[in-house]
C-alpha cells in the first residue's frame, strides 16, 4: 500500500509513520522544515520537504492519504499563523491534491467535538474542512481524538516551577488520549471503515486532577490557581494582535476548559505514564 502523510512528526503523525513502517507500506511524507524531515529518515521511504498552505507534491499513485496536519495547540512553537490559515488551508490543498491524482481514500485527524467549544476558531478551521472532505466524493474517515497527552505538557513544566493554574473551577471532565493509541485507530480505517470515529482515553479526569497528577509525578504537594475565564478572554484579543495562533489557543482552552469533553474510551494508555515520561525526558523528576 502507498500511503500520503501530512503532519508526520507531530504526535499522532510520527506514530502512525512508524507503524506504516512495520507494515511495511510505502510511505511518503512532507515536512515545512528539514530538520523535521531528518526525523523521518529510516521511516519513511520518500520525505518532501514544503509547506502545505502554499503546494503539495504530486499523490498520482497513492493509495490513501492520511492528515494529521495542523499548528500546535501548545504554548510553545515557532508559529504564528492562524489554525485556519494552517489547518484549514494546508488540508484543502492536500484534498485538492488527492482528488486531482485521483486518490480513492483519505483519512484526517480532527478533533472530538461538544458544544460548549463548538464555535472556536480551533475547531471551526477543523470543521470547515471535513465539510470539503464530505463533499469531495473520496471515500473517508475522520478520527476525533479528545486532547492528545502531548497538549497537557505545559502541566509538568508548570508543576516544577512551583504553581500551575486552572481556568474556571476546574471541575469540567474530559479522558485524555495518547497519540500512539490514536494511530493506532487511524491504521484501524486506513483501508475502509465508518465515516467518523471519537476517540478518548481510558481516564475521565477532571482539570484540576490533571493539573494535581503533574504534582504527583514530580513528588511534590500541589500549588494551583483558579484563573477566571474571563482573564484568558481577554488574553487571547490580546495575543490575537501578534499573534493570531495564540490566540486562537486561548479561546479555544478557555471554552474547552469549561465543559465536559468525553469520547468513546479507545485508547488503553494512562496520562500518569506520560507525564513521567515527559518529566524524564526533560529532567525535572523530583525537582532534579
Amino acid at each position: 500500500m502507498r500511503v500520503f502523510l501530512a503532519g508526520a512528526t507531530g504526535a499522532v503523525g510520527f506514530e502512525f509513520a512508524r507503524l506504516a513502517k512495520a507494515k511495511g507500506y510505502l510511505l511518503q511524507t512532507l515536512s515545512r522544515s528539514p530538520e523535521n524531515a531528518r526525523k523521518l529518515e529510516g521511516i519513511a521511504n520518500q520525505v518532501t520537504v514544503g509547506d502545505a498552505s502554499k503546494s503539495i507534491p504530486n499523490l498520482r499513485g497513492a493509495d490513501v492519504v492520511v492528515s494529521a496536519l495542523g499548528a500546535p495547540v501548545t504554548m510553545g512553537g515557532s508559529e504564528k499563523r492562524s489554525y485556519r490559515e494552517v489547518d484549514l488551508k494546508g488540508n484543502r490543498n492536500i484534498l485538492e491534491a488527492a482528488s486531482a491524482a485521483g486518490v480513492p481514500r483519505f483519512v484526517y485527524v480532527s478533533v472530538h467535538v461538544e458544544s460548549g467549544y463548538s464555535d472556536t476558531a480551533y475547531v471551526c478551521a477543523h470543521e470547515e474542512f471535513v465539510d470539503a472532505l464530505r463533499r469531495s466524493g473520496l471515500s473517508y474517515s475522520i478520527i476525533r481524538p479528545t486532547g492528545i497527552f502531548h497538549a497537557y505538557n505545559d502541566f509538568v513544566m508548570m508543576a516544577n516551577k512551583g504553581m500551575a493554574t486552572v481556568i474556571g473551577n476546574g471541575t469540567a471532565r474530559t479522558n485524555p488520549v495518547d497519540a500512539a493509541d490514536v494511530a493506532a485507530e487511524v491504521m484501524a480505517v486506513l483501508e475502509n471503515g465508518p465515516p467518523e470515529v471519537s476517540v478518548g482515553g481510558p481516564e475521565i479526569l477532571s482539570r484540576r486532577a490533571i493539573a494535581e497528577l503533574a504534582f504527583k509525578v514530580l513528588g511534590r504537594r500541589p500549588r494551583i490557581i483558579s484563573v477566571p475565564p474571563a482573564v484568558f478572554r481577554f488574553s487571547a484579543r490580546l495575543a490575537a494582535l501578534v499573534n493570531p495562533r495564540l490566540g486562537d489557543l486561548f479561546e479555544f482552552a478557555t471554552a474547552v476548559s469549561l465543559c465536559d469533553c468525553i469520547a468513546p474510551a479507545v485508547g488503553r494508555k494512562r496520562l500518569e505514564d506520560h507525564f513521567r515520561n515527559i518529566a524524564v525526558h526533560e529532567g525535572v523528576v523530583n525537582g532534579n
